[in-house]
């Protein structure tokens, strides 16, 4: 229990909180220490763990998304997307590259004009926008799996992927969140598999931190594209342009190069249902091109949906 003079009161426990949280957001690596943290909130230290308690416990109650905010060795750090008060930008180069690809789809004037108001570098960024995440991308256990890849904690998660009816244990010793297209991943290091994988934030039911430690590992370095390539399958897809191709997202696309007027490129995979899901989601101009039974795979797939 507190003592009455390291009590705050609640207009004061919401100032520091949102203050607390728009200094990690500005701050080199979304990191601060307990004293800088202190003398920005002009509280004592004791008050400062109690602000971090209440944020990292704030969640969005309709999909369980928690605010990652913990302290380690000292300081206090936000990890992940979900408490950040600013939206994310792009840099110039970002944005260049997105005026391509806006210009190459030919999108309408207003609607690029919104998108690059709203993804463009700016002077300053408005605050106005909601500071939790309204999507469940991060699941329910974002907090568990910070504290772990913080304090080097092999864990047990349960893990449904999408060729899983239901979610298998796993023992994993995580490394870093990253991520890819619309989704956050914890890449880690798969104990049985004995290699780099990722995990679907929204997919991972359970996760229990052992009492073991986590080793290090040579591939532990390996971008989310290059642990697919090494792990997974590859197809060749196809398109009219390069834009059309790189508007999915996928992180396994690589060796992009023109065939016949057309654009060919190389798609690493780990799962052909999750393949099949992209490919009917994705523009009906993107052509699967090969290998054969990976074509005879995916029309089967198809069939199968369309007749009951």
């Amino acid at each position: 229990m507190a003592k009455p003079s390291d009590t705050l009161k609640q207009d004061e426990l919401l100032r520091c909180s949102l203050r607390l949280l728009e200094d990690l957001t500005a701050a080199p690596g979304h990191r601060m220490t307990l004293d800088e943290a202190g003398a920005a909130l002009g509280i004592n230290p004791r008050q400062v763990s109690y602000v971090v308690d209440c944020v990292g416990s704030l969640s969005n109650l309709s999909t369980g998304t928690r605010s990652g905010v913990y302290i380690e060795h000292g300081d206090i750090v936000l990890v992940g997307d979900a408490s950040l008060l600013a939206p994310r930008r792009l840099d110039l180069n970002e944005s260049l590259a997105l005026a391509c690809v806006l210009d190459s789809l030919s999108v309408p004037e207003d609607v690029r004009a919104r998108v690059q108001a709203a993804l463009g570098p700016v002077d300053e960024i408005a605050l106005d926008a909601s500071p939790f995440a309204e999507s469940g991308e991060h699941g329910d256990f974002l907090l568990p799996i910070t504290e772990a890849i913080g304090y080097g904690i092999r864990c047990r998660i349960s893990y449904r992927s999408q060729d899983d009816p239901v979610a298998v244990p796993r023992t994993v010793d995580p490394i870093r969140i990253e991520r890819a297209g619309q989704h956050a991943y914890l890449i880690a290091w798969d104990i049985d598999k004995d290699g780099v994988r990722r995990y679907r934030l929204d997919r991972i039911a359970e996760v229990i931190h052992t009492d073991d430690s986590v080793e290090r590992h040579a591939e532990e370095g390996l971008a989310v594209a290059e642990s697919i390539r090494a792990h997974g399958s590859i197809a060749t897809v196809r398109a009219q342009s390069a834009a059309e191709l790189l508007l999915p997202g996928w992180a396994g696309l690589f060796d992009l190069h023109e065939v016949e007027g057309a654009v060919e490129a190389s798609l690493s995979f780990t799962s052909d249902r999750w393949l099949f899901d992209q490919l009917l989601a994705a523009s009906p101009r993107i052509e699967l091109v090969g290998p054969s039974e990976t074509k005879r795979a995916f029309a089967a797939y198809a069939r199968d949906l369309l007749i009951p």
